[in-house]
Parts: C-alpha cells; structure tokens; sequence
C-alpha cells in the first residue's frame, strides 16, 4: 500500500500532530507499506529527504499572509497532489485546515481516496478554527468530498456532525504511543541523580501557550508549595509564553521550585524521573504528552475537557479536575504527591491503560483496516 500523508509540518519541526504523523509513518512503514509525506518548505531544510524510509517532500510553499498564503498555499500542494499522483494509493491528511481543502477539492480529478484527521478540540481546536476564518464556504465545499474523516477523541467526534458533517463519514481512532520506547525506568534514582532532580518532583511537559493554561498551574503550585518544602515543578517545553510565565514565577517567589526546563529533544528521561504528570489544559484532542507520562507509569493530574476523559478515569488511573480552577488543581496535587501507595497503584493503572488500548501497534491496525476499506470501496462516501 502507498501512503501519501499531507501535514503542514513534520520532523524535525515537532508538535503533538507531527509527532503523531512520525510514529504512524514509521509504523505503516515498519509493515511494510511505502509513506510519502507532502509538507511545508522552510529554508533550513532540503526540499526532499528520506527520514526512518520515509520520502520527506517539502513542497508547500505559502507566501506572506491572508488571503495570499491560503491561495500559495493551496495551488503549491495542488500541483503536488497532480503531479505526484501515480505514486500513492490514498490521501491521508493530517489537519483538517487548507490541506484538507485542496485533497477534497481534487478527490474527483485524483481518483484516490481521501482521509482527514481533526487534530484537536474545544475553542483552540480544528472545527473552532473552521468556524471562524475567512471564506468558511470554501472549506465546507472540501470537506464534503471527502471520503473519512478521523476524529480522536468524542468530543471532536460532536463537534463535527455540529458543524455539519456526515456521521457515517466520521471514525473514531484515538492517538497512540510508543509504548516500548515511553515505559517506567529501572533505573530512575541514577536519572534523578544526572537530571539534579530530588524530593517530591511533577511535570509538564508541552507547549508553553494560552492553550495549556500554565498560569493556573503556577498559581496552584504557590499552594502546593507552601505545603510542601520538597516540592519542585518542572517545565519542559518552550512556547510564546515563556517569557510570561518566568516573570509570575518571581512574582510568586517559586524561582526555586519552578524549573523551566526548556524545548528538549528527548523528554523520556524527565518523565521517567518524575513523580507526577499534571496537565492543566484548557483544550485537547488527545494529549501526546498524556499518553507518554501514562506510558511511563506516571500517576497523572489532567483537566476534565477533551481527550482527557477517555484516557482517565478519575481515582483509578488518574485524577480530573475542572478546567481554571486552581484551588481543585492544587488539592489533587497535593493528595497525589502525598499517598504514594496510592499514586503507584494509579501508575500502573494508566501504563495497563496504554497497553491495552492506545499502543501504537494497535493504532496501526485500525488505520490500516480503514485506509483497506477506502480502497477497496466498501467506506464509499456521498459526494
């Protein structure tokens, strides 16, 4: 089978979707399957190389902004879609945005079937994005010659037949995990010990943006850390608002047991020398992050919005508080860091969760069935 996935970025520029799109890619090739990937151009970077056997091809080229970009942005990855079309099978896009827009447009004249995947949701997410932007009229008319689009979570699964869309054209898939790669360390005092980590130790790891509603975090931690004098925060990320979120860290005198960790190639060691995940989101799809701190064992504290309610269920492998509430955020902090029996039994819960259920084998397996079905004919949709 020939995989021609179409995302806006890809690695090395990495964000919870590219990430997504590496680890499927490498999957689909791993059994066998040939994946082309059709993405931005950025000066940096060559125009074609091959990543773990994946063909990159960095042929979208926006220009400026507006009107202009989405117009750029659309006839480059048109042409490639044209000129390219004798080399894959089906489309597999990975936003539901301009992408989506050109696949759709051109889903008579290709020939190959059409799969979309919505990337996130809530007011920060992809159907939120198609509500407000300029020239709403001609994303719908894409959208509607699409053949799937994949929703990973129920709530984007709602948001979409809200906006319009078929409900026999909507599939559920959920994100997965590298659950060999992201599991418990046995040797973690060692990690704590080369990190500079002791005492009771939680982690973000993430974007540091609006999104993530990290000043919420940072003034529950002021309550978790009057309580606790071995408490320390760790940041791993960077983002817009690092700058921000570094002035209320002084402002709230948690310089010590704040540590902005900052953007690392590899967070694996952090999260396996942590105690606790905590992900204070005030939208998701279905956190990356989240399902990497389960992976490793990690009791978690995440926001009841999105793709969090699937992952976690609330006392049993995790905790859920509301949204911007940091005085609920704090006190389930506060009980997680100080019941480790309890915390460990959590743990190990959510690494079960992971096994069973959003393992990146498994993943595979329900795309593969799906992009079947699509070629095959018999998830034939109404153009």
């Amino acid at each position: 089978m020939r995989i021609l996935m179409v995302t806006t970025y890809f690695h090395p520029i990495v964000g919870g979707m590219e990430r997504q799109a590496l680890a499927l890619a490498k999957a689909l090739n791993h059994a066998g399957h040939t994946v082309t990937v059709a993405t931005c151009r950025f000066p940096q970077l060559g125009p074609r190389e091959v990543i773990d056997g994946i063909q990159v091809h960095r042929v979208i080229r926006p220009r400026a902004r507006g009107v202009l970009y989405a117009a750029s942005y659309l006839s480059s990855l048109s042409a490639f879609l044209v000129r390219w079309r004798r080399h894959y099978d089906l489309i597999h896009v990975h936003l539901l945005y301009l992408d989506a827009v050109a696949a759709g447009l051109l889903r008579a004249r290709l020939g190959k079937p059409v799969l979309v995947k919505a990337a996130c949701g809530g007011a920060f997410g992809d159907v939120a994005r198609l509500s407000r932007v300029p020239g709403r009229w001609l994303f719908r008319a894409g959208l509607r010659h699409v053949d799937r689009i994949v929703a990973i979570s129920r709530q984007i699964r709602e948001e979409l037949v809200g906006y319009g869309l078929p409900s026999a054209r909507i599939m559920h898939i959920p994100n997965g995990v590298d659950a060999e790669r992201f599991r418990p360390s046995s040797a973690r005092e060692p990690l704590r010990q080369r990190l500079g980590l002791r005492g009771n130790v939680a982690i973000f790891a993430g974007r540091l943006d609006p999104q993530k509603s990290l000043p919420v975090l940072i003034d529950a931690w002021t309550i978790v850390a009057s309580r606790l004098s071995d408490a320390t925060l760790l940041l791993v990320g960077g983002g817009d608002q690092t700058e921000e979120l570094k002035r209320l860290v002084q402002q709230r005198n948690l310089s010590a047991r704040v540590l902005f960790c900052a953007e690392q190639p590899d967070v694996l060691p952090y999260l396996q020398a942590a105690d606790l995940f905590v992900l204070p989101s005030l939208a998701e799809g279905m956190s990356n992050a989240l399902l990497e701190a389960m992976a490793c064992g990690l009791p978690c504290v995440a926001t009841r919005i999105g793709g969090n309610l699937e992952l976690i269920r609330d006392g049993d492998n995790g905790r859920l508080v509301e949204p911007n509430d940091p005085s609920l955020l704090a006190e389930a902090l506060l009980e997680m860091l100080g019941d480790g029996e309890g915390s460990h039994r959590m743990g190990l819960a959510a690494r079960q969760t992971v096994e069973e259920r959003y393992a990146m084998p498994r993943i595979t397996e329900q795309y593969l069935h799906l992009y079947r079905e699509l070629l095959n004919g018999t998830a034939g949709a109404t153009r």
